[in-house]
C-alpha cells in the first residue's frame, strides 16, 4: 500500500496516479478500464478526476456510477490543486490534449498519444496525470475480463431492463441485437473521427447472422430510431427499441448485453455493449475500418476488438 496522508479526515495516497474521466458512458468505461489496468501494472494507487462534469452537460454527466455498482476512488480538491496546472480546468485539459499529446512536455501529463501502458515506466510521484480516452491501449485479455466481471449493473438498472424485456416481449432465441450509432457522426461529421456506417453495413451483418447463426429476428437499438424505422427493410422480422422503452443509456446497454449475437457500430458504447454480454458464445460483428481513412494511422481513435469477434470488410474514405 502506498504511503498516505490525511485530507479532510480521509487517508489519501501521496503517490496517487490520476486518471481523468469525461465523455459518454462508453468513454467513461474505457477510462475506468485504463485506470484499473494502470493500477495493476504500476502497483500504485489510482484515483479518478471527474471535475469536468462540474460544467460538462453532454451525455447526462457522470454515468458509470449511476448505472454500475461502482464507487470510484476520487481525487480530492486538495489533490487537484497539486496536479499539473493545465489539468485543473476543462479548458486547460483541452489545450493539453491538443498540443502536449504529440509534442510532449516537461509537465507530468500523459495522454493516450504519448503513453503506452505496456511499454513505458510509471513514476511514483504526486501529479502524474493521465488524460485521454484510452480505448486503443493494448490491454491483456485477463485485465479486460477482470474489469468486465467487476462491472455489475445496478439492481434498479437490471430490474428496468427486465421490465423492458417483458414490455416489448423480447425473445433471445434465434435473435440478435443491432446497434446503430448516428448522432454527431451525422450532425457534426467534421469533428468525429468515426463515420456513420451505411445501412448496407448493418444489412450485411444481419444477412451473415441469418445464414450462419440461424437468426430470424433482429432488435434495433439506435440514437436515431426514426431513421432506422424508415430505412431498415422488412424482409427480416424487426423490432425497434423506442426511447420510451428505456430512455436511458444504462438500460439500453444492459438490454444489449443480454443478446448473444450482435452487429455493433463503430462506437465505444457498441464496443462495451458487446464486451459485457452475459453469453459470450455468440458472434459479434464489427466494421473492419473503425474510423475514417485519414485517421487510420491514429491508433488512439481505434478500439481494440476482443478475440472471437469478427470484422465485416467495410471501408470508407
Amino acid at each position: 500500500m502506498a504511503q498516505s496522508e490525511v485530507i479532510d479526515g480521509k487517508a489519501r495516497p501521496k503517490d496517487s496516479l490520476v486518471v481523468n474521466i469525461v465523455g459518454g458512458l462508453g468513454n467513461q468505461l474505457f477510462q475506468y478500464l485504463f485506470g484499473r489496468s494502470l493500477e495493476n501494472v504500476s502497483k500504485l494507487n489510482v484515483v479518478f478526476d471527474t471535475s469536468d462534469f462540474w460544467h460538462y452537460r453532454l451525455h447526462k454527466g457522470l454515468a458509470i456510477e449511476r448505472y454500475f455498482e461502482i464507487k470510484l476512488p476520487l481525487i480530492s480538491k486538495e489533490q487537484l490543486e497539486q496536479v499539473p496546472w493545465l489539468c485543473r480546468s476543462r479548458f486547460g485539459k483541452r489545450v493539453a490534449s491538443r498540443f502536449i499529446s504529440r509534442k510532449g512536455s516537461s509537465l507530468k501529463i500523459q495522454t493516450d498519444y504519448s503513453f503506452d501502458l505496456r511499454k513505458q515506466p510509471i513514476s511514483p510521484y504526486l501529479g502524474e496525470y493521465f488524460l485521454g480516452y484510452w480505448q486503443s491501449q493494448r490491454y491483456f485479455s485477463d485485465e479486460i475480463n477482470v474489469v468486465k466481471n467487476s462491472l455489475c449493473f445496478r439492481e434498479e438498472i437490471e430490474l428496468a431492463a427486465e421490465q423492458a424485456v417483458d414490455l416489448v416481449n423480447i425473445t433471445f432465441d434465434r435473435a440478435a441485437a443491432v446497434h446503430v450509432r448516428r448522432g454527431d457522426y451525422v450532425t457534426a461529421p467534421s469533428r468525429a473521427p468515426q463515420y456513420a456506417l451505411p445501412l448496407e453495413y448493418y444489412l450485411q451483418g444481419m444477412d451473415m447472422l441469418a445464414s450462419e447463426r440461424g437468426v430470424s429476428k433482429f432488435y434495433i437499438f439506435s440514437d436515431d430510431i426514426e431513421w432506422a424505422k424508415l430505412n431498415f427493410p422488412a424482409y427480416y422480422e424487426l423490432c425497434f427499441i423506442e426511447s420510451s422503452v428505456s430512455n436511458s443509456a444504462g438500460i439500453d446497454m444492459c438490454l444489449l448485453s443480454k443478446f448473444s449475437e450482435m452487429v455493433i457500430s463503430n462506437s465505444s458504447f457498441g464496443w462495451w455493449a458487446a464486451a459485457l454480454r452475459k453469453n459470450g458464445n455468440g458472434l459479434v460483428l464489427y466494421p473492419q475500418q473503425w474510423v475514417k481513412k485519414r485517421f487510420l494511422d491514429d491508433e488512439t481513435k481505434i478500439a481494440k476488438t476482443i478475440d472471437g469477434w469478427q470484422a465485416l470488410n467495410w471501408n470508407v474514405t
